[in-house]
């Protein structure tokens, strides 16, 4: 049997979201002959992750202290969230030099996979280099990528150490990288029409199908709720870097997996995957059973997802925020005396 080239999730500093066990479940079974790889800093992660029985997933703790060569970019923004997103380059490279593993997958964790067998002996006859969605001429996203050549790490690190460029993030690396490097390879995603006017772009074709940067998971499940702080979540949100009409995209199940259809065009592709931004991974699996979620997408009347509460309690909840902040101004003004 041919040996499948791992996916590799990273998560550092914390304990694991809830959701998480969902979407490594979920892709899990979609993926039996696939080895999941988990890299993690935090010691009751790994038992967490040990406990859900996975067979397929292996659990490695890191040194999330080390000092990283991407945290002494002077351009990167310097939250949690952002540092993290853009430390997992560094991460997976001394992984994967470690266990000599000269190909990888990745995905971030709010994403559910779906069959991806034999994706990677189509990318190897493309080219050798990273392949990932991208979603505007600047960026890249890294909800799903695969890289066989590992000098693309070192080429990522490095455009973070370019004192000359202003790097804000993972998006902007890799779009930087898609930009200037012929070892970038843009996925198709579901502008892949309008976006293959602007920048090479493979066809979904060759590749069996469509991958979601953001726009479609954003679309069947709305937005990240901490986005949404003081309104509830709603499905149809529409990002603003898809060129489709939505109007004209419809969705049909089929084995199990989504299809994508673009009715105007008569065009048809699998979606291998769904960015889940809203972190619902178990309404991402609900669509599959052709319910409400499903329905409203190809009725195109908008439910709620998340938080139905805040229709009454958002402006309280906005009240509180304003006076938290208030109160801290203050308290800073009098150590000022």
């Amino acid at each position: 049997m041919t040996v499948e080239t791992p996916l590799i999730y990273v998560w550092l500093g914390k304990k694991i979201p809830s959701w998480t066990y969902k979407s490594l479940l979920f892709t899990a079974k979609k993926n039996q002959n696939r080895d999941l790889i988990f890299l993690t800093d935090f010691f009751h992660n790994k038992i967490e992750l040990q406990n859900l029985k996975i067979k397929n997933l292996e659990v490695y703790l890191i040194d999330g202290k080390k000092e990283f060569q991407i945290l002494s970019s002077k351009s990167l923004i310097k939250n949690d969230f952002w540092i993290r997103c853009s430390l997992r380059f560094e991460i997976i490279k001394e992984f994967i030099n470690k266990k000599n593993i000269n190909k990888f997958f990745h995905a971030e964790l709010d994403n559910i996979l779906f069959n991806f067998s034999s994706l990677e002996n189509i990318f190897d006859k493309i080219g050798n280099g990273i392949f990932a969605p991208r979603d505007a001429i600047d960026r890249a996203i890294a909800s799903f990528i695969y890289c066989n050549n590992k000098n693309c790490l070192d080429d990522i690190i490095n455009i973070y150490m370019d004192k000359n460029l202003k790097i804000e993030n993972d998006m902007y690396a890799l779009g930087y990288y898609a930009r200037n490097n012929k070892k970038f390879f843009s996925l198709p995603t579901e502008s892949f029409m309008y976006n293959s006017k602007k920048w090479d772009v493979l066809s979904p074709d060759i590749c069996g199908g469509i991958f979601d940067a953001a726009a479609i998971g954003q679309y069947f499940l709305g937005i990240d709720p901490i986005i949404s702080r003081y309104k509830p979540t709603r499905n149809l949100f529409k990002n603003e870097n898809s060129k489709i009409d939505f109007k004209n995209l419809f969705i049909e199940i089929w084995e199990k997996n989504i299809y994508l259809k673009f009715q105007k065009n008569n065009f048809k592709y699998k979606l291998f995957n769904i960015h889940v931004h809203a972190k619902r991974i178990d309404k991402a699996e609900e669509i599959l059973t052709k319910g409400k979620i499903y329905k409203s997408i190809n009725s195109k009347k908008s439910i709620f997802i998340n938080d139905k509460y805040k229709l009454y309690l958002g402006i309280f909840i906005k009240l509180f925020d304003v006076l938290k902040t208030t109160i801290k101004k203050i308290i800073r003004l009098f150590k000022c005396f």
